[in-house]
């Protein structure tokens, strides 16, 4: 029933029967058995209907936030929140998950190198480095180069924007539909925002190709975490984590 009453104090939604229950609430102090147990029925409809519009990427954050079991207090009180509403803003989700994957613990004295493994990110994870390099476009294919350590449910890697031409834009994750952009891996308006002048006819491809590599150098690698349940089809990173008994991080407090 408290929870209920937090519920109802802290709504500005746009619901009338809350609205009229927060009212009288907030007139009277108290509500009725029959107006508690309406009042569930449609603060559990609301946190259902939240969870199931979520997207797959919000689900695994919001499951990495709820699983987290240290001390930090932000992540404890976003927990609570979470419980409470049913949701958590873009930027909760993203600060909580820089705590609950980043709390370091010891590092090694080298990252570990790692070969042939070009990866597509979530948007969340190519925002994060969008802006820590300061860049103007999202670097959704990352070909990684070395493994720097792991906490319990997320793997630290390096890397640098990809230059492998694949079926998705390397910079927004988008399918490739037209002739231009399949050929150079990207389109004309990513191009732009990486700072390549793109193609107008298939004879410049080459020099898109070293335009774009010389950029590529001048970016420069980058760090990021990437979640295990989103590593578990890439055999060759994911048997270096495993085989290695180092732990360069870990998700508990120190």
């Amino acid at each position: 029933m408290s929870t209920v009453y937090s519920f109802i104090s802290d709504y500005n939604g746009n619901n009338s029967f809350l609205n009229s229950l927060k009212s009288g609430y907030t007139k009277y102090g108290r509500l009725t058995p029959s107006q508690v147990k309406a009042a569930e029925k449609i603060i559990n409809g609301m946190k259902e209907k939240i969870k199931s519009m979520a997207p797959v990427e919000v689900k695994e954050n919001i499951e990495l936030i709820m699983s987290y079991e240290g001390k930090n207090k932000f992540v404890k009180d976003l927990q609570v929140k979470y419980k409470r509403y049913g949701r958590l803003t873009e930027k909760q989700i993203d600060a909580a998950l820089k705590v609950v994957n980043r709390v370091v613990v010891n590092k090694v004295t080298e990252p570990k190198p790692i070969k042939g493994q070009t990866i597509q990110v979530r948007q969340y994870i190519a925002r994060q480095i969008k802006e820590q390099k300061g860049l103007n476009f999202l670097p959704v294919l990352i070909e990684v180069t070395h493994l720097i350590g792991a906490s319990r449910k997320a793997v630290h890697l390096r890397g640098k924007l990809s230059t492998k031409v694949g079926n998705v834009c390397r910079c927004c994750g988008r399918a490739l539909s037209d002739e231009f952009s399949i050929l150079t891996g990207m389109g004309k308006t990513c191009a732009k925002n990486t700072g390549v002048q793109y193609i107008k006819n298939k004879d410049e491809v080459s020099r898109f190709n070293e335009d774009l590599k010389k950029r590529v150098d001048e970016i420069g690698h980058f760090d990021f975490w990437i979640p295990k349940s989103q590593v578990s089809k890439w055999e060759g990173i994911y048997r270096v984590v495993l085989d290695n008994s180092f732990t360069t991080y870990s998700s508990e407090e120190s």
